[in-house]
C-alpha cells in the first residue's frame, strides 16, 4: 500500500511537470508572433526612413536640389558600403554609385537649370536615381 501511494505521488509530480512544460511552450510560441511582427515593423520603418531621403527629390528640380540629392546619395552609399547602394544615372554615366564619379557628376550640374529626377525601386527600397535635363521628355 505504501509503495502504491508513492507511485501515485511520483506519477502526479510527473504529470504536473509535463503540464508546466506544456504551458511554458505555449507561452513561448504565443510571444514569438508579436516579437516577429515588431521586427517586421522596424524593417518597414527603416525602409521608409531610407527612402524618404531620396523621394523628396522626385520630379522636376532645380540644379541646387539635384546637387543636394547627389550629395545625399554619396553619404548614403558611404554609410551602406555593403548593401543598399543607390546608383545614379545622368548623361553618359549610367548606374554609378562610386563617390568619385558621383562627385564629378554633381559638379557638372548647373544650379540654375531645371532637371527631371526619377526614383527607381527594387521591391520597396530605393535603388536608383535617374537625372535628365528638364527639356527632355521623360518616358
Amino acid at each position: 500500500m505504501e509503495n502504491a501511494s508513492k507511485a501515485l505521488i511520483i506519477a502526479g509530480a510527473i504529470l504536473i511537470a509535463i503540464l508546466l512544460i506544456g504551458i511554458g511552450m505555449f507561452l513561448y510560441q504565443a510571444a514569438q508572433q508579436p516579437i516577429s511582427e515588431a521586427g517586421s515593423q522596424m524593417d518597414e520603418q527603416a525602409i521608409r526612413m531610407f527612402n524618404s531621403k531620396f523621394e523628396n527629390y522626385d520630379g522636376k528640380q532645380k540644379g541646387t536640389s539635384v546637387k543636394a540629392l547627389i550629395s545625399e546619395v554619396i553619404t548614403s552609399n558611404s554609410q551602406n558600403e555593403d548593401s543598399n547602394k543607390v546608383t545614379v544615372s545622368y548623361g553618359s554615366d549610367k548606374d554609378k554609385s562610386d563617390s568619385t564619379t558621383l562627385s564629378k557628376m554633381r559638379s557638372s550640374i548647373v544650379n540654375s537649370r531645371t532637371y527631371t529626377v526619377k526614383i527607381n525601386y527594387t521591391g520597396a527600397l530605393v535603388t536608383g536615381v535617374e537625372i535628365s535635363d528638364g527639356t527632355e521628355s521623360s518616358e
